[in-house]
C-alpha cells in the first residue's frame, strides 16, 4: 500500500463544486434549467432514443445500463451536516422515487442476467437496468435493502471485505471530514503537510477552493503513508476521536450482509482494502482480487463471481488478472456502452447521487432520470 495515491477519475462522485464555506455542491438555476430543457426536449420529443441509437451505434431493446450508488442516509443535508461528501449521498426517499422511475421505464437484471445478455444467451424485452452500489456503507442494510426488497428489485453491492463488520472508515470519508473542520477553523493545512514532509506545488495553493476540492487534491498527491500520517495530524490538532467521524460513514456488518444475501441480493467484490489497482504492483493486484473473494466467499458460502474496481481504475493487466481469478464481469465508473460481446470486464455505469436527477420544477424528474441513465450528458 506504501506509495499509493488515490486520483480523480471521470464518472466518479468524487468531483463537485461549491464554496470555500460550505461542502453542499451549488447548482445554478441557469445550468438547472438548461440541463432540464435539454432532456425534457430529448425525452419528450423522442429524440432521446434516436440520439443514443445514433451515438452508440445500439438498436433500442438492446441496451443494458447499469447504475451507481454509494451511500443510502435517511436525510441528505443531516448527513452533509455531519460532515459526508454530498456527491456519495441519495437520500432514502429519493432513491425509492428513483427505483420507481427507473422501473416505469425499463426492466430490472440481475448482474448475473446482465452477463447472460451480454453473452447472447438471453434476450431482453425492453431497455434494462442493473442497479449497484460500492464500498457498502451500512446505509444499504438500513436504507437501500427496504426498499429493494419491498419492490422486488435485484441489485448487487460491491464490498470491500478488509472493511466489512469492522469499525474502520475509508480514507476519503475522514480526510473529507477533517478538512471541513480544519477550513472552519483555519488551520493552515500547507504548513502541516510542511510538518509531515509532503511535498506540493507551492505555486498551486492546495487550499485554493472548497474542502471538497481540497480534499480530493490531497488525496491524489500524497501516498497511503502520507495520508495516514497527515490524517493522525489533523485529528491532533482539531482533537477529533473515532466518534466524531459521520455515522453515515460506518460500514456494514456480516450479520446484515448474510440477511440481505439471503434475501436474494448479490454481493461482489469492491477488493480487500479499497486498493488503487493502477498504482499497486502487480502482485498486490493479485491479493486483492483474490484476497477479497476468498473472504467473500467463506463468510456467504457462495461463489462471488463480479468486481468493481475502486475508482473506476484499471489497466489491461488488472482486466486480465480480473479474469484469472475467476470474476465473470466487473464493473468500471466510466460512461461505456455495454455490447452483446463486448468486454465484460469492462462495464460501463452511471453513477447517480442526490442530485443526479434534479429536474427543473421536480428533484426526480422522469425526463433527468432517462438522460442520467442513458448517458445523454456524457460526451465520452
Amino acid at each position: 500500500m506504501n506509495g499509493m495515491k488515490f486520483k480523480q477519475r471521470n464518472g466518479h462522485p468524487f468531483t463537485g463544486n461549491g464554496d470555500a464555506a460550505s461542502p453542499r455542491p451549488r447548482t445554478s438555476r441557469f445550468r438547472r434549467l438548461l440541463k432540464s430543457t435539454v432532456a425534457g426536449t430529448a425525452y419528450y420529443s423522442g429524440l432521446l432514443d434516436l440520439y443514443i441509437q445514433f451515438r452508440d451505434r445500439c438498436p433500442a431493446q438492446r441496451r443494458l445500463f447499469i447504475v451507481g450508488y454509494h451511500a443510502v442516509v435517511e436525510e441528505t443535508d443531516r448527513a452533509i451536516d455531519a460532515g459526508m461528501m454530498p456527491q456519495q449521498l441519495i437520500s432514502k426517499s429519493l432513491f425509492e422515487k428513483e427505483i420507481d422511475q427507473i422501473g416505469a421505464q425499463f426492466d430490472f437484471l440481475s448482474i448475473d442476467q446482465a452477463v447472460d445478455f451480454l453473452e447472447g444467451k438471453v434476450h431482453l424485452k425492453r431497455d434494462s437496468v442493473v442497479v449497484t452500489f460500492d464500498d457498502g456503507y451500512r446505509g444499504i442494510y438500513d436504507h437501500a435493502y427496504p426498499i429493494l426488497r419491498k419492490k422486488g428489485v435485484p441489485a448487487i453491492f460491491y464490498l470491500c471485505s478488509d472493511y466489512v463488520g469492522t469499525s474502520l472508515l475509508f480514507d476519503h470519508d475522514r480526510l473529507f471530514y477533517l478538512i471541513q473542520r480544519a477550513v472552519n477553523a483555519s488551520l493552515p493545512i500547507e504548513g502541516l503537510l510542511l510538518q509531515r514532509d509532503v511535498p506540493f506545488d507551492s505555486a498551486n495553493p492546495i487550499t485554493r477552493g472548497a474542502p471538497l476540492e481540497v480534499t480530493r487534491r490531497l488525496l491524489e498527491i500524497c501516498s497511503k503513508t502520507e495520508l495516514d500520517g497527515f490524517i493522525r495530524l489533523l485529528q491532533e490538532k482539531l482533537a477529533v476521536g473515532g466518534a466524531d467521524f459521520p455515522s453515515d460513514a460506518a460500514i456494514v456488518g456480516w450479520d446484515e450482509v448474510k440477511e440481505m444475501a439471503e434475501g436474494g441480493m448479490t454481493f461482489g467484490s469492491h477488493t480487500a482494502s479499497h486498493c488503487l489497482l493502477t498504482e499497486v504492483d502487480p502482485k498486490v493486484v493479485m491479493e486483492e482480487l483474490r484476497s477479497s473473494k476468498a473472504s467473500l466467499e467463506a463468510r456467504l458460502d457462495r461463489k462471488i463471481e463480479h468486481l468493481a474496481y475502486p475508482d473506476g481504475r484499471v489497466n489491461p493487466f488488472i482486466v486480465e488478472a480480473a479474469r484469472a481469478c475467476g470474476y465473470r464481469s466487473a464493473c468500471t465508473t466510466a460512461h461505456r456502452v455495454n455490447r452483446i460481446g463486448g468486454n465484460l470486464h469492462l462495464l460501463g455505469r452511471e453513477l447517480l447521487w442526490e442530485n443526479s436527477a434534479l429536474g427543473w420544477s421536480s428533484n426526480c424528474s422522469k425526463a433527468m432520470v432517462a438522460s442520467q441513465i442513458k448517458g445523454l450528458f456524457k460526451t465520452g
